[in-house]
C-alpha cells in the first residue's frame, strides 16, 4: 500500500490556483504580506498552512476583497 505525500508548500503558481486567483493577483495583493521560504536559489515556495489560514478567514494580514463600499454592505 502506498502513501500520497502532502506537500506542505507550493511554488506561486500553485499556491495562486489553491487561492482559486490568478498569478498576477496572487504576486500583487497575497504575496507581500506571506512569509516564503527558500528551498534553493529560484526555488521559493508558501507554507501551506498560511494559505490556509488566508481561506479560512483567520490571517490579519490577508488582503482584503475589496475596498468598495457596496461590497461591505453586501457582506
Amino acid at each position: 500500500m502506498s502513501e500520497a505525500i502532502t506537500p506542505r508548500g507550493y511554488s506561486f503558481k500553485r499556491a495562486s490556483a489553491y487561492l482559486g486567483i490568478s498569478l498576477s493577483t496572487f504576486r500583487k495583493s497575497v504575496l507581500p504580506r506571506l512569509q516564503v521560504i527558500d528551498i534553493s536559489p529560484g526555488r521559493r515556495i508558501v507554507p501551506k498552512d498560511q494559505l490556509d489560514s488566508i481561506l479560512d478567514g483567520a490571517n490579519p494580514t490577508a488582503p482584503k476583497v475589496s475596498d468598495n463600499p457596496w461590497d461591505a454592505s453586501l457582506s
